[in-house]
């Protein structure tokens, strides 16, 4: 029997390696996404793991037409290490993030924190941005939504993509995607970004923020029904994850790619009137 090989991204490996090792159909073997890309294009594998789009450059090196299959549903988690202050019970907004990365927000002691954190205290320090040197794919979307919330970030970093142009002063490049975690974890004032069961292999579940979005709800006062802007605060979960799932067959395009970064899916959250 023939086997598909396949290449690429670590994210969605164990899946991919349990549904080929159970079918016997396929292989999978864990790369970067481009190297994936390479390997298809050059003929060492049938297939690639991405969780981005092809520009039409790397389409054209496939000297074949492209077809994509979703299969996988991931969360972006943004982990921090505020001394004082537990990672999980930090609210940051979209804007807060896009203006972190973006190198206009640079110190913890930011006043522009100060509304949703009430209740802690953050200190005097500066943020220290730790990004992988090689990125993953999971760069791409994490530029993409911060391109999407924050007009400061769009104008300073430009939008999604594989190399963002992060800005933030006070920045360390890891070799690699799992230096990340450790980064976060030694440096007092550092944030980052990563897939949700990088983080949880890291042992960052603790150091998670709630990433808040600002929404319009409407509120019943007296007789009159009347819209409130709102901002909901979410955690990375499978709860979370699961609701972006539900979407409209419209919102997938004819060739089945959809982009769901900043999900309006609404699930448990905690929020305060904005």
């Amino acid at each position: 029997m023939t086997t598909a090989d396949g290449a690429g991204e670590a994210l969605p490996a164990i899946a991919y390696q349990s549904w080929c090792a159970k079918s016997g159909f396929c292989t999978y073997t864990v790369r970067e996404s481009g190297n994936g890309l390479e390997d298809v294009a050059k003929g060492r594998a049938d297939w690639a793991g991405i969780d981005e789009e092809l520009s039409s450059s790397e389409a054209e090196a496939m000297h074949s037409p492209v077809a994509y299959y979703p299969t996988l549903l991931a969360a972006i988690a943004v982990p921090v290490n505020i001394p004082g202050v537990a990672g999980h019970r930090v609210k940051l907004t979209g804007k807060n993030l896009g203006e972190i990365f973006s190198g206009t927000i640079t110190n913890w002691s930011d006043r522009h924190f100060a509304a949703a954190n009430h209740r802690h205290r953050f200190p005097a320090l500066p943020i220290t941005v730790c990004v992988p040197d090689h990125p993953p794919g999971t760069s791409s979307d994490f530029s993409d939504y911060l391109a999407k919330v924050s007009a400061t970030y769009r104008t300073k970093a430009g939008g999604a993509s594989m190399e963002p142009r992060w800005q933030a002063p006070k920045l360390v490049r890891l070799p690699h995607v799992n230096d990340v975690g450790t980064c976060v974890e030694q440096t007092p004032g550092a944030i980052s970004f990563m897939d949700l069961a990088d983080a949880l292999r890291a042992g960052l579940a603790a150091d998670v923020v709630a990433v808040g979005k600002s929404t319009l709800v409407t509120k019943t006062r007296g007789n009159k029904k009347v819209r409130v802007r709102t901002t909901t605060f979410l955690h990375p979960t499978e709860a979370a994850i699961v609701a972006a799932g539900h979407f409209a067959a419209s919102q997938v395009k004819a060739d089945l790619t959809i982009n769901l970064t900043n999900s309006p899916a609404p699930t448990r959250s905690l929020s305060r009137p904005g």
